[in-house]
């Protein structure tokens, strides 16, 4: 069975890297992109859920999801900011517009409990735990 792909965008590596780990405890394999390039590549291996933080340089979140729309993407998308609300809102309908499956947002700081149950609310938990950070 294959296994189920998360990428992990955000420009900090800390964060991609955390979210990365939660990938893990949820049972995917993970790749991460923090620059316009890497993040081109990572969508060129149609993931499964992209975790998305919309405020980066170079390329920000709203760029990613009309990346994600040109490739006909159906990835579980997951957007994740410390921004205002009123940018994560129109974000968020951007996304629900343009057909993309948006499966629910997190605002910076949250608790990794939060990703872990918002991965469970929207069924992407496996329990596999033998996956892991595949190099793009």
């Amino acid at each position: 069975m294959k296994r189920r792909l998360l990428l992990s965008i955000d420009d900090d590596p800390a964060i991609r890297k955390l979210v990365g780990g939660l990938a893990e405890r949820a049972g995917f394999d993970w790749i991460e992109a923090g620059d316009p390039q890497a993040i081109d590549q990572a969508l060129d291996r149609q993931p499964d859920v992209v975790v998305l933080d919309l405020t980066m340089p170079g390329m920000d979140g709203n760029e990613v999801l009309w990346a994600l729309k040109q490739r006909s993407s159906r990835a579980a998308i997951i957007i994740s900011s410390g921004f205002i609300d009123v940018c994560v809102q129109t974000a968020v309908l951007y996304a629900v517009k343009a057909g993309l499956n948006y499966a629910g947002r997190l605002d910076k700081p949250y608790a990794p409990g939060e990703l872990l149950a918002l991965f469970a609310n929207i069924g992407l938990c496996h329990g596999n735990r033998e996956n892991h950070h595949v190099q793009p």
